[in-house]
């Protein structure tokens, strides 16, 4: 388990708890500069963790956001069509529609 501590609006500190894991998935709702992911995934290649796969509801992804998770060790990204992006692999339509039905049919 990983945690996050917020410094100041462009600071993060990621600490973690015992890793005894191959493989290891991210999840962040809002990938935008890639640090805090990056951070992450720099702590758990650095734990033996071989494969670190990032995902996200939304990923803006800021210029060198991309360079930035994959220099850390990311060996992919998942992301949601929310935003136009290149890792976009999951549909976030069927979700909208049915909090759009649910809205309007008072439910």
């Amino acid at each position: 388990v990983l945690r996050k501590e917020r410094l100041g609006d462009d600071k993060v500190s990621v600490t973690a708890t015992a890793i005894k894991a191959e493989r290891a998935v991210i999840v962040d709702d809002i990938i935008s500069t890639g640090s805090t992911i990056a951070e992450a995934a720099s702590l758990l290649r650095s734990s033996g963790v071989s494969k670190v796969i990032a995902a996200c509801a939304h990923a803006i992804l800021a210029e060198g956001a991309e360079a930035r998770m994959l220099h850390a060790g990311v060996s992919e990204v998942i992301a949601s069509d929310t935003i136009p992006n290149p890792f976009a692999k999951v549909t976030a339509a069927r979700a909208l529609a049915e909090g759009i039905r649910r809205a309007l049919s008072g439910a």
